[in-house]
């Protein structure tokens, strides 16, 4: 009996124990899983994005800032630090870190408009630039991440809006045009309208029957046909049909990809390289990043370039001109005289006529940038006609001033 009671305890104490090294291999395992997935967890926001330190040229900058500037430059460091360097900064911190360097420019432009800071103009203007520069592609990087499978369904309904534009102006024309209403039949006009306005998974095969036979109109044999086919009317038709199914066939981009991230620092480090020595060389780097940062941009880096094109690219020409200015180039003032000999309704109509003309340029401010129009004032209008029928004479004279 004593011995069975040994054995049963024994057996009992080896099963608890192979229970317990189950469960701390659970725990093990688990732990380790819970590490694994922790260190493969995306980074957040610019964080792996941006350098990781601040600039040393912008340090430099905020460090010659004048005695009486020292505190308030302390303070835009410890905010640049935020940025560039501390651990575990969350997306709406560094949200917030750049709405509080944003104050910060807006303070040294501020004061860089202000005469009384004449002395230190030089200083505040490199730092609002090398401030501006690294706010504006800090900010299009993390828009850029944050972008993701909306950007698809914005671009395909951009691009149905021009399916319908372009498909109802088509018909306008077609509609003065003898025949037109055959030639709408024939591209289908009213059913692509209805098909882009309908459920988007079955719209392709719909369209690519239309795209295939405006693709192939070289291919048909009357000549006239090609050429009717190849107006601009229907060129706009066919490009708008080839924009929708190429946003329809474009994949959704995920949000915050590895790679995205990859590509993004890649392209900060090459601006921060360019920043240091302005050189062919590092320019070529650059370039070269921002294509891989277009290819794997949701938006197809349509942000990040705005950003590098108003700070880094540039542009071929610009031309800055008041209205005044552009009135001395383009304005015109003519004085248009001549003799008026007509036949009109059995009267002979002869006389003289006298205009004078001007012509102006106004310039009219919008939120996205500026609109001009041409303007033509006729100034006077004056004439004289001797009306002959017959035995009859009519004397009219006229002067108009607008």
């Amino acid at each position: 009996m004593t011995a069975g009671c040994n054995i049963a305890r024994l057996t009992r104490y080896t099963v608890s124990r192979g229970v317990w090294g189950l469960v701390l291999s659970g725990v093990l395992v688990s732990g380790s899983c819970w590490l694994s997935a922790a260190d493969e967890a995306p980074a957040a926001g610019l964080r792996g994005v941006l350098p990781s330190g601040v600039p040393a040229d912008l340090s430099a900058t905020i460090a010659d800032l004048p005695e009486n500037w020292k505190d308030w430059g302390t303070a835009l460091t410890s905010e640049l630090t935020t940025l560039y360097e501390t651990e575990n900064v969350d997306v709406p911190a560094q949200r917030n870190a750049l709405g509080a360097l944003r104050a910060r420019l807006e303070t040294v432009n501020k004061h860089a408009a202000d005469s009384r800071y004449k002395s230190i103009l030089p200083k505040l203007v490199t730092l609002s630039g090398e401030l501006k520069r690294r706010l504006d592609l800090a900010e299009a990087a993390l828009d850029t991440l944050e972008q993701g499978p909306q950007i698809r369904s914005a671009k395909i309904d951009e691009a149905r809006k021009q399916v319908v534009n372009a498909s109802q102006s088509l018909d306008s024309w077609l509609n003065g045009i003898q025949n037109g209403s055959g030639w709408a039949k024939y591209v289908r006009t009213g059913a692509v309208r209805e098909a882009v306005n309908g459920d988007p998974a079955e719209t392709a095969g719909k369209l690519t029957p239309v795209q295939t036979r405006l693709a192939e109109k070289n291919n048909l044999a009357d000549a006239k046909s090609r050429d009717f086919l190849a107006k601009p009317e229907f060129a706009s038709y066919e490009s708008a049909i080839n924009g929708y199914l190429a946003a329809l066939a474009a994949p959704a981009a995920a949000t915050n990809s590895p790679e995205l991230r990859k590509n993004l620092g890649a392209l900060l480090s090459a601006i921060e390289d360019y920043e240091g020595v302005h050189s062919s060389a590092n320019a070529a780097v650059a370039r070269k990043a921002f294509e891989s940062v277009r290819e794997t941009a949701p938006d197809g880096g349509e942000r990040i370039s705005a950003a590098l094109r108003n700070n880094y690219f540039n542009y071929n020409l610009r031309v800055i001109a008041s209205e005044g200015f552009l009135n001395k180039l383009a304005g015109e003032s003519r004085d248009e005289s001549g003799p008026v000999v007509d036949f009109i309704l059995g009267a002979n109509v002869t006389g003289s006529q006298f205009t004078h003309t001007n012509v102006t340029i106004d310039l009219a401010v919008r939120h996205y940038g500026a609109r001009s129009g041409l303007l033509e004032h006729a100034g006077g209008h004056r004439s004289g006609h001797r009306l002959h029928a017959g035995e009859s004479f009519v004397h009219r004279r006229e002067a108009h001033y607008l």
